[in-house]
């Protein structure tokens, strides 16, 4: 799907998506030629998979405190 409408559906601005895209925090995202940025329907999965672990590892942490 275009960054555009993967912001809309994360409820962020284009911009926090741009930069997102820029930085590389989306996987598997790519520009194509005309200039469009394209983001995998299986960005979404990667990314609450990643979040989950580091919640999880967080959690795992404060127990040792």
């Amino acid at each position: 799907m275009r960054l555009t409408d993967w912001a809309k559906k994360q409820g962020i601005s284009y911009r926090t998506a741009w930069e997102h895209f820029r930085k590389g925090l989306l996987p598997g995202a790519y520009k194509l030629l005309s200039g469009t940025i394209i983001v995998p329907d299986e960005t979404d999965q990667i990314i609450k998979e990643a979040y989950y672990r580091e919640k999880e590892r967080e959690a795992d942490g404060s127990q040792d405190d």
